[in-house]
């Protein structure tokens, strides 16, 4: 009789415990829960991180739909800032009791992000109208982020760069690797500008259309790699410093010697087996230069543009660029047709196998320069070939 009742105990204890699991997950359905619950959860990663995350509305549909609504996120020092109108991601539940995260699709709306401050050394603004996820796989035991198909619809990024010092961050300890694939990217009318003084006066280029595909990111190796990358519709205006803005740096702020070495260890190998670019037109001018008659090299505008390039490989100063196609009409009425090879590392620059052709001539030629050296040493080798 005594085993019966303690058998029956148990049997009511776990049913009791089972019912309230469900009840207290049922409950998080109710807005009036989930309210509470995001302003206690959001509280205590404040406390922990010192990050300040607000959001509006957010509501939890069955199974894993999570809805949020005026989201913004402000860390701690105050440089980092996102926003977003709306949010909405869709995870799988299975994977969860793995530990593991299965978004079946992701949407935000209205997306901003800020790094630094107008008066940082260096201060990045973007926005995204419409971003969309397919596919995601987060494996975070494992360090691993697979991408099936993401895309952002109208985005505007604004970069400038100082010539500010700063002093070096104290090293910290290395996270965990983390390694990101992507089957497929796509980004549509995008709107990019930056400064970088003294090197860059500004920079202004749009694009209909920007793709990537096969990409990969690994932390653990400092490699990023692509199968294919590509821009459509390109128009842009690249300007440079005149005379009187280099004249207000020091000497030593324009050599490229003048900036610290990087550690062998530190530097990120970066290829793509394919680049295109393809571009309406395109502007390279001094600051302030008035286009003159014929071919003027302070003031270079071209239209129809063609790039394509095969096996692209970086690596710090290491540089290869097989250039399989570029072509180009420039404003003198000079039309290019031109391919090669060029590459570079720390001790000099060098154009292999290049064809030139114009309407009127044809150039051939393989050429050496060293780094630092404005003409090419007596030893280098000259120009082939030329029609």
């Amino acid at each position: 009789m005594l085993f019966k009742r303690i058998a029956k105990f148990i049997i009511w204890l776990t049913a009791s415990v089972i019912i309230l699991a469900v009840v207290a997950v049922a409950l998080l359905y109710v807005p009036p829960v989930q309210r509470a619950v995001t302003r206690v959860a959001l509280a205590q990663v404040k406390k922990s991180t010192g990050m300040d995350i607000a959001v509006e509305n957010l509501r939890l549909r069955f199974p894993l739909t999570l809805e949020l609504g005026g989201v913004s996120v402000l860390e701690a020092t105050g440089d980092t800032m996102v926003t977003a109108g709306s949010v909405g991601v869709q995870v799988r539940l299975l994977p969860l009791l793995r530990g593991d995260i299965d978004v079946a699709s992701a949407n935000a709306r209205s997306v901003f992000y800020q790094l630094g401050t107008p008066d940082s050394a260096m201060w990045l603004r973007a926005r995204a109208e419409e971003f969309r996820l397919s596919a995601a796989q987060l494996y975070f035991g494992r360090g691993v982020i697979d991408i099936d198909r993401a895309t952002a619809d109208s985005i505007t990024v604004r970069l400038v760069m100082k010539d500010t010092v700063t002093p070096a961050p104290e090293q910290t300890a290395a996270g965990a690797p983390l390694r990101i694939t992507a089957r497929e990217l796509a980004l549509t009318r995008v709107d990019y500008a930056m400064t970088m003084l003294p090197v860059i006066d500004s920079m202004h280029v749009r694009a209909a259309g920007m793709h990537l595909y096969g990409g990969l990111v690994d932390t653990g190796h400092n490699r990023i790699d692509a199968d294919s990358i590509s821009a459509d519709a390109v128009s842009g205006i690249y300007l440079t410093p005149s005379a009187e803005q280099l004249a207000a740096y020091p000497t030593d702020s324009l050599r490229a010697d003048s900036v610290a070495a990087t550690p062998d260890s530190a530097l990120w190998t970066i290829t793509a087996r394919h680049v295109g670019l393809t571009a309406t037109d395109a502007v390279y001018a001094m600051r302030g230069a008035v286009p003159q008659p014929g071919l003027d090299m302070n003031y270079l505008e071209v239209t129809d543009v063609s790039i394509a390039v095969d096996s692209f490989y970086n690596r710090g100063t290491s540089m290869t660029v097989p250039l399989t196609e570029l072509l180009a009409h420039e404003r003198s009425g000079l039309q290019l047709n031109a391919r090669g090879t060029f590459s570079m590392d720390s001790t000099s620059m060098r154009a292999t196998g290049f064809d030139i052709s114009t309407a009127f001539s044809t150039l051939k030629f393989d050429a050496e320069m060293g780094m630092g050296t404005p003409l090419p040493e007596p030893s280098s080798p000259q120009i082939g070939r030329a029609h």
